[in-house]
């Protein structure tokens, strides 16, 4: 069924009440309303001829002669329908003051616009379009209007998205596997017959940032054609953050997360991972309330490897090296070392002054260069270092110099471990002076005190015929034995420190024993 208008149609009736209208023909001259087609709707204005009776509405004509009373749009019964009186009434085909679109004196049009259906010319020197902003009716494809959202709104192929006009890009492309609105999207190559992109949800461990390129707006089966937003608003999913195991809230900057299973994470990655930002979380809601506004802000790159550098607590000075072992550039500061220090300023001037060695002197095979700051000392004599039995050069002018540990056939170095040995084969057990060492039955050394008497002792000791006794002190007899001249013994009396001897003529002499 469309809205249809003709010129010059125009009838009579004589229907009563406020029933549909029985068509009696065209007035001479005009044409019937049969020119409209039947199940077509028209504007109609109708009145009581020599009457006060009248009214302007959109009908609908069904062949061969009726006209419905569907829509008012004025009367003379306060915009009601009219109860028609008797009488022959003239009904014609209209045009309603209150449907007509035209220029007024500035070039404006004048009526603003709620459906144009059926244009196939160009419509011309229109200066401006007054859309109603109280408009809430959902967008079809291929429709244009108020959305409600602070613009106007583009009703896109699908039936599934309305653009809001300069809020809003989208990406048209084919997936090729299933997607679900709110996912991050990344490209994969490109459909040659249908000369769009082709997509997918973000896998993790991407090594290639660049290759995101939105949120996906709707839900798009494998192989079918649909939109990803690349900037905008985006609406009507979960941003809760529990589908990343997270919890968001309004505000929320959301990244790439290249460590999980690639979909979006409020923590911010660490290098050498990619650090690509792609969203503000603009509503945390769950189900369908969610919004987000979407910006893909890729990781910088640097010497050709993306997002491969981490920068922490920067501060004036500081140097970019390279961590072979992590694999990514960091901010490093110089330390001093010996003989050298380092300042830096907030500016990033660093200076590094020599403290300790400002001049050498050059010697037999050493030469010596001086510049600001700086002493260069170089070896131009020497060549080789031989080394002499046990010590051991492996040759040139940079030689390893060394020498073997000692063994029972090999001259070197007495190691720990031997030493330990060797120390520990005697624990001198002597504390005072005079003191005696002697082996103790199982051969350990022991210690024997030395004489602290007036007395003369000496040191004797007794056996078994098969086994010794420890040695002790011992003091002479009282008695001495001691043959005379005529060969018989004599007891003689020993004092302390005397020792009685015979002399010639038969008496005895006392000898003192020092």
């Amino acid at each position: 069924m469309a809205l249809v208008l003709k010129d010059r149609v125009k009838e009579t009736t004589t229907t009563t009440g406020t029933g549909s209208f029985s068509l009696a023909g065209a007035v001479t001259g005009y044409d019937s309303f049969g020119q409209i087609g039947s199940g077509n709707t028209t504007y109609y204005a109708v009145y009581l001829d020599g009457g006060s009776e009248w009214e302007v509405g959109i009908g609908t004509y069904t062949s061969p002669s009726t006209l419905s009373r569907d829509t008012i749009l004025a009367s003379s019964a306060s915009g009601a329908k009219v109860t028609f009186s008797v009488g022959q009434k003239t009904i014609w085909c209209d045009y309603p003051a209150g449907k007509a679109v035209y220029l007024d004196a500035s070039g404006s049009i004048s009526q603003p616009i709620v459906n144009i259906s059926g244009i196939t010319g160009a419509i011309s020197t229109v200066d401006t379009i007054a859309f109603d902003t109280a408009y809430a009716t959902t967008l079809t494809t291929g429709q244009i209007g108020w959305n409600g959202n602070n613009t106007l709104g583009l009703g896109m192929s699908g039936g599934n998205i309305v653009q809001e006009i300069g809020l809003q890009t989208y990406i048209y492309g084919k997936a090729t596997a299933t997607i679900t609105i709110g996912q991050l999207i990344k490209k994969t190559g490109a459909n040659g017959s249908s000369g769009v992109i082709t997509f997918a949800p973000t896998t993790a461990n991407m090594t290639n940032s660049t290759d995101i390129i939105g949120i996906a707006a709707e839900n798009i089966a494998n192989n079918a054609f649909g939109y990803i937003m690349s900037t905008g608003n985006l609406r009507g999913f979960n941003t809760t953050g529990s589908g990343s195991g997270e919890t968001w809230a309004d505000g929320d900057t959301l990244y790439y997360n290249p460590t999980g299973n690639g979909l979006m994470t409020k923590t911010k990655p660490s290098a050498p991972n990619s650090k690509t930002e792609v969203a503000v979380v603009t509503n945390a809601g769950s189900g369908g309330s969610g919004s987000v506004v979407v910006e893909i802000i890729h990781g910088t790159q640097l010497g050709g490897t993306d997002s491969n550098v981490q920068i922490t607590s920067v501060t004036g000075g500081q140097l970019l090296s390279y961590d072979q072992t992590n694999s990514y550039w960091k901010n490093t500061s110089l330390t001093a070392g010996t003989a050298i220090s380092v300042s830096s300023a907030t500016g990033g001037t660093i200076t590094v002054n020599n403290t300790g060695v400002t001049s050498a002197v050059a010697g037999t095979g050493i030469s010596v260069s001086g510049a600001t700051g700086a002493v260069t000392i170089t070896n131009t004599g020497v060549t080789s270092v031989t080394g002499t039995a046990p010590v051991v050069s492996s040759g040139g002018t940079t030689p390893a110099i060394s020498m073997l540990a000692a063994t029972s056939s090999v001259n070197g170095y007495l190691t720990s471990t031997d030493w330990t040995t060797f120390n520990g084969k005697l624990t001198n057990p002597m504390n005072t002076l005079g003191d005696v060492i002697y082996g103790a039955s199982s051969g350990t050394a022991t210690r024997l005190a030395g004489n602290t008497t007036t007395n003369k002792y000496f040191l004797s000791q007794t056996g078994t015929g098969s086994a010794s006794a420890a040695p002790s002190w011992s003091t002479l007899p009282t008695v001495l034995p001691v043959l005379n001249r005529s060969g018989t013994t004599v007891s003689v009396s020993v004092g302390n420190g005397v020792l009685p001897v015979l002399n010639r003529a038969g008496g005895t002499v006392n000898v003192a024993i020092n």
